[in-house]
């Protein structure tokens, strides 16, 4: 399934670069002049101290990557071991550790309690019934003539629910109905599965995704204000990723 996804993604990261581009021009632009940020980092390094924590922080994420890919320790344990070495290492006063973990308290928090709080509504949609009711819903809604063109409609569908639900009711309430209605008109399963991800780049916008309110809450911004300004562009990354995936056919825009 994800190996012929890689042409559509590479796309995506190209077009991303762009509007960074585009960003950083306009950015230059509004403050009047070259931006220097070889002092700021310099200044900032000198300030932090030694060098050498800089590829201890490097490899201690490598070795925490590579023993996550490797299921040697549970997740949880493997991230905890991490965090107090990093924290001992970079921030050997006990002051400064209190201060670190006084920083980083209330995200911390804040996404623990959402991670709680969307298990629940997921819970609640798929225990309910209403995870299928929802997907019998689109299905009544969507014409029978549309069947041949089932991959393009939950590529489509993909964008707005997987915003408004989280991962786990749509992959798993709501897909494999849409899957099995696919199925008769010779759409296969796994290209129902790629077409379903064309929403991915709208869905970390959702309010159910917890890095979201993270890093929002990191760089002080305002989640409504960020949500109206990043939309739009998601949409577009959402609309080069399916074009791309026609044009490659790894699903397709009809069926005879």
């Amino acid at each position: 399934m994800f190996v012929p996804m890689l042409p559509a993604m590479i796309a995506c990261v190209i077009w991303t670069f762009v509007l960074a581009w585009l960003f950083g021009r306009r950015e230059r632009a509004r403050l009047g002049g070259t931006i220097d940020l070889n002092g700021d980092f310099a200044e900032h390094k000198e300030h932090r101290g030694d060098g050498w924590r800089f590829y201890f922080n490097c490899l201690l994420t490598g070795l925490l990557i590579l023993g996550l890919c490797l299921e040697l320790f549970p997740l949880s344990y493997m991230f905890m071991v991490a965090a107090c070495l990093a924290l001992v290492v970079n921030f050997p006063s006990l002051k400064d550790q209190q201060e670190q973990l006084a920083l980083h308290a209330p995200p911390i928090l804040a996404v623990s309690s959402l991670i709680f709080a969307a298990g629940v509504f997921t819970g609640v949609l798929s225990g309910t019934g209403m995870a299928n009711a929802v997907a019998t819903g689109l299905l009544q809604g969507i014409p029978a003539s549309f069947g041949p063109y089932m991959a393009v409609i939950t590529a489509l569908l993909s964008i707005p629910v997987t915003w408004l639900v989280s991962n786990d009711v749509f992959y798993f309430g709501i897909l494999p109905i849409l899957a099995e209605t696919a199925q008769h008109h010779g759409i296969t399963a796994v290209e129902m599965a790629r077409a379903s991800l064309i929403g991915q780049p709208v869905h970390i916008l959702s309010p159910l995704v917890a890095s979201t309110y993270l890093v929002v809450s990191m760089l002080k911004l305002d989640y409504a204000e960020n949500q109206r300004f990043t939309m739009k562009w998601s949409v577009i990354n959402c609309f080069i990723l399916l074009a791309v995936s026609l044009l490659t056919g790894i699903f397709p825009l009809f069926v005879r």
